[in-house]
């Protein structure tokens, strides 16, 4: 279909960061008036491209506001800010943007008078200044019944309607297909009403689209319940998805579009509406972590190939996320402790069988990142998957390989998964594991060792803590063999232990030489005195040398020496000691960092062009996290070569 991608978009939930009821900017005065925007939040980011197998699969984020009226408006939020997807909020718009809230809401109000445009458009957005949570998403109770609204649209231009019996029968098969993988957290998924619908332009963008087609039933809240609206446009309208649909909590219901009529592309967006995100893929290339939206090709939740290949089990990161019958009960669970070791031989069933353990739960214990181990048979409910199907892909000039085997994925807290591989001696990047080959985690925390394979089971070896501690043990020996640091009392370095600003200015000047320091009669920071101060010196030389100013308060300045230090503020600080004034140029090199939200942007950018820090492998740099020893060590050791 010209123009279409084949990969269903979704409506992504909001990070959850903010409490009910707190402010984050105070309402400007005159709330509740013409530049009022108050309703529930939710974020609508759908894809790029038209080819299924495009090396670039990013996804642009838009949010959208779903008015105390059941209007929904695009918004841009505020700089910083983030709110978990459902929440009800009270915003206020920018000047300018008050047309653009009048519009959406005419355009509900008289789908008739609805401007044409060009199809399948994007509407302008509201530009918001202030949000304010005021009460946080519903939580869905396990049991709970789920109603479907089917609507297709009648367009007299074009003979390639969806007829409404169709959508019923098609919508039927997704709704049955989530009965069944929800092993009884969904009690009944119906189907309670259908319709069609002449809209008030020809190819409306989504939003125009569920807002005139929430007209038809305005007794029903789509985002405050269980309850489901699912839009069927023509054939021959051109949309750049396959799919688009709201996300909200736990088994929510929600709203959406259906561009192309096929099983796996309304299974997938149904699934959004159930909180789950896509199912991607990371691989390593160049010595650097890559990501790509829609690729970890097993289960609903991966890109849309075709209506020639089945759906799949939902995974076991996905079955634990939403917590369904059974999922921890059949999953073994192993902590990762660095340098405390732990191999156990685990037999696994397939991913969708009935009984038996059929997933590795892995939890990090120094960071929290949850890791799953599963078995893809390719029989029961993936026969006739893709990655049943086909043994290997073409992607980003490289192969992937794929087709029954064990599958290892991080799980992700918004309900997302990305599909962990190995790259192999002939540079083929494996999506399963099988005998003879391993995936070792970058960090050495873990291995997976595939084993024979049956359709009934397979034999796995993981081991977690690794024999080494660290990770960068060159380096740490490389920084106690210079003198910069010294082990603990204990005869420990410690390496995940967080750095403190104190420490970091004495690596600083122990890996300058240790110059000489004139001491000034006072100390430029008032908390920071040759009495009380352990690295007085040290953090007077790094002020005298520009690396380090700290914070104004009450008519003098702090330095906070035993705060830990960020991951943004260390990259400052090296900065500042290499005498770099470079500015960044052209796209930032880390997809959680950019001009407008990082006061640190251009040291950063520094830091990855220099080779001093590649990120982690999901394409972030993190720069509020705290920086580890041994992290400090790598850079250190890196910014000295």
């Amino acid at each position: 279909m010209t123009g279409r991608r084949p990969f269903p978009g979704r409506v992504a939930a909001a990070a959850v960061t903010i409490a009910a009821a707190t402010a984050l900017a105070a309402p400007a005065e005159g709330a509740g008036s013409a530049n009022s925007v108050d309703g529930v939040l939710i974020t609508v980011a759908h894809a790029q491209g038209d080819d299924v197998f495009a090396d670039e699969g990013h996804a642009s984020d838009q949010d959208v506001i779903v008015t105390d009226d059941g209007v929904l408006v695009p918004v841009e939020l505020p700089a910083g800010v983030e709110v978990e997807a459902g929440s009800q909020v009270e915003a206020t718009a920018t000047a300018g943007s008050v047309d653009v809230i009048t519009s959406f809401e005419q355009d509900a109000a008289d789908p008739a008078g609805a401007p044409s445009g060009e199809e399948g458009e994007e509407q302008d957005e509201v530009q918001l200044e202030t949000v304010t949570v005021v009460a946080q998403a519903p939580v869905a109770k396990d049991g709970a019944s789920h109603r479907a609204y089917v609507v297709t649209v009648d367009d007299n231009a074009t003979e390639t309607d969806v007829p409404v019996a169709e959508a019923v029968d098609a919508t039927g098969l997704a709704l049955d297909y989530w009965m069944d993988e929800t092993d009884g957290a969904i009690g009944d998924f119906t189907i309670a009403d259908s319709r069609t619908f002449t809209p008030g332009s020809r190819c409306p963008a989504y939003l125009t689209l569920w807002n005139q087609a929430m007209g038809l039933y305005p007794d029903v809240d789509f985002f405050a319940g269980t309850d489901h609206l699912i839009v069927y446009t023509p054939d021959d309208c051109t949309y750049e998805y396959a799919g688009i649909a709201s996300v909200g909590g736990r088994l929510d219901g929600g709203v959406v579009h259906i561009a192309a009529n096929e099983h796996p592309t309304i299974v997938h967006e149904i699934g959004h509406n159930l909180s789950l995100m896509h199912s991607n893929l990371q691989y390593l290339k160049d010595g650097r972590w890559k990501a790509h939206e829609y690729f970890g090709l097993f289960g609903p939740m991966a890109g849309s190939v075709g209506a020639d290949f089945a759906p799949g089990a939902v995974g076991a990161s996905q079955r634990y996320f939403l917590g369904l019958p059974g999922a921890r009960d059949s999953t073994e669970h192993m902590l990762i402790e660095m340098g405390m070791g732990d191999t156990r031989t685990i037999t696994l069933a397939p991913v969708y069988a009935d009984s038996g353990t059929t997933a590795v739960r892995l939890l990090d214990s120094a960071t929290g990142e949850t890791f799953f181990v599963e078995y893809r048979a390719g029989g029961g409910k993936d026969a006739g998957t893709f990655y049943q199907s086909t043994s290997s892909i073409r992607l980003d000039g490289g192969q992937v390989r794929f087709g029954p085997g064990v599958v290892v994925s991080q799980h992700g807290h918004d309900g997302a998964v990305s599909v962990l591989t190995s790259l192999t001696a002939t540079n083929r990047w494996d999506a399963v594991q099988r005998a003879g080959t391993t995936l070792v985690d970058d960090l050495d925390r873990f291995s997976i060792a595939g084993g024979a394979t049956t359709t009934e089971a397979v034999k796995v070896t993981i081991t977690t803590g690794g024999p080494n501690p660290s990770p960068f043990g060159e380096e740490i020996d490389w920084l106690r063999d210079n003198g910069i640091t010294s082990n603990w009392a204990d005869g420990t370095f410690r390496p995940r232990a967080n750095v403190t600003r104190d420490a970091m200015a004495a690596f600083l000047y122990r890996l300058a030489g240790e110059p000489a320091v004139t001491l000034p009669r006072r100390s430029p920071f008032t908390d920071v005195t040759p009495t009380n101060t352990e690295f007085y010196e040290e953090i007077v030389w790094a002020h005298q040398q520009g690396i380090t100013s700290g914070w104004a308060r009450g008519g003098g300045f702090e330095f906070r020496p035993e705060s830990r230090i960020t991951r943004d503020a260390m990259a400052a600080f090296l900065y500042r000691y290499a005498g770099a004034t470079a500015t960044a140029t052209g796209e930032a090199s880390f997809k959680d960092v950019s001009r407008t939200s990082s006061e640190f942007y251009d040291e950063i950018t520094w830091m990855a062009n220099a080779g001093i820090s590649t990120g982690w492998k999901d394409g972030t740099f993190r720069p509020l996290d705290h920086v580890t020893r041994e992290a400090m060590a790598a850079f250190l050791y890196r910014l000295a070569a």
